[in-house]
């Protein structure tokens, strides 16, 4: 059933950041359906100072008055021809500087006497802070994921494509769900586990090779992230050393990380590990990213990043070794930022399973 006070407050919280403006307009789908409960294909949802209103065309209305507790407005032609009406007496309102085209925005400021104001993260700087509520949500996403991860382990074995393994698991995920998946399947072996993003293939997995998978799902809206390095077969010394380095490089960061640091200094608590090993050269992405409502978001983990981690935080952490023409190695586990600790989620074996 639609909680209604979830959504108002979440307004509300989006409405005590405009320091300039008097209204705001929401493109963004993803960010309507946190703010609204809408879950449908186009919208537009307008926060003005003679009330909030769901903007969608004839085919949602009625889903849009099942799903949200704001009031419908049903649209007849192109936003700039009617956005001053939307906007209901706004004169200076906030986009999301980052959904917004330059067509688009080229068409406002022709149309429209609004003054308009770009802003950058307005709905994701309230979406990165999670609820009790969102947590749990989270955390049986996880739960949900690390059995589905055991079931698609077993699949794995000489002979099977990494295709025939991936579509195992979005078969599985699928039935459990009943959403779609928020990324393709990562079953990558051989030399392409030394692939970050080696979407999975039609090659024959072989024996004596590290199979990396990394898997998703959408439960309830929230989404869960997982990654195991497995070994079809009898593992070697070196897949043993590399997979030892990284397991120590996500068990250090859990353990160490805290409230106040940047992604940054989080990043570099892996990093450490691995340069240790001198293995920190084949390190080449971010220790980990933020879950939610989409399975990349704030805050971000990476040698760049600034952000500063709070308390509420989702994150992933998933260091990795890739040696080109190789193998390589990430393990990924995700949890919350609590009690200031990181509290890892419900997960599976994280050892170097032998299949």
């Amino acid at each position: 059933m639609m909680n209604k006070n979830i959504y108002l407050e979440r307004v509300r919280a989006v409405k005590s950041r405009l320091k300039t403006s008097d209204s705001a307009l929401i493109t963004n789908l993803v960010n309507i359906r946190y703010l609204t409960g809408f879950s449908g294909s186009a919208g537009i949802f307008a926060m003005t100072p003679d009330g909030d209103h769901l903007i969608v065309d004839f085919r949602y209305t009625e889903q849009a008055k099942e799903e949200t507790p704001f009031e419908i407005t049903q649209r007849n032609g192109s936003l700039e021809k009617n956005v001053e009406e939307w906007l209901r007496g706004g004169k200076v309102c906030s986009i999301e500087a980052h959904c917004i085209t330059l067509d688009l925005w080229e068409r406002l400021r022709l149309f429209s006497e609004i003054r308009w104001v770009p802003e950058k993260d307005l709905v994701e700087s309230v979406r990165i802070i999670k609820s009790k509520d969102e947590i749990l949500k989270l955390k049986s996403a996880c739960e949900l994921l690390s059995e589905l991860m055991k079931k698609t382990i077993k699949k794995i074995k000489a002979g099977s494509s990494e295709l025939d393994v991936a579509i195992h698991f979005e078969t599985l995920a699928r039935k459990a769900t009943g959403k779609p998946l928020p990324f393709e399947p990562i079953v990558a072996s051989g030399p392409r586990s030394a692939l970050p993003h080696g979407i999975s293939s039609k090659r024959i997995i072989n024996s004596k090779e590290l199979v990396v998978v990394d898997i998703g799902l959408n439960l309830d809206g929230y989404i869960a992230d997982m990654t195991r390095t497995v070994c079809c077969g009898k593992s070697e010394s070196w897949m043993r050393d590399i997979h030892e380095s990284v397991l120590l490089a996500n068990l250090t960061a859990s353990k160490c990380i805290r409230p106040g640091m940047t992604g940054k200094e989080a990043h570099s608590i892996a990093l450490g590990d691995l340069d240790a090993k001198n293995l920190s050269d084949y390190f080449g992405h971010g220790l980990g990213h933020g879950l939610g409502v989409e399975v990349h978001e704030g805050p971000s983990l990476s040698i760049e990043s600034n952000n500063r981690l709070e308390n509420g935080m989702v994150f992933t952490i998933e260091p990795g070794v890739y040696i080109p023409n190789k193998g390589g190695v990430r393990i990924e586990d995700s949890g919350v930022l609590i009690e200031n600790k990181f509290n890892n989620f419900p997960a599976p074996d994280r050892s170097l399973i032998e299949l």
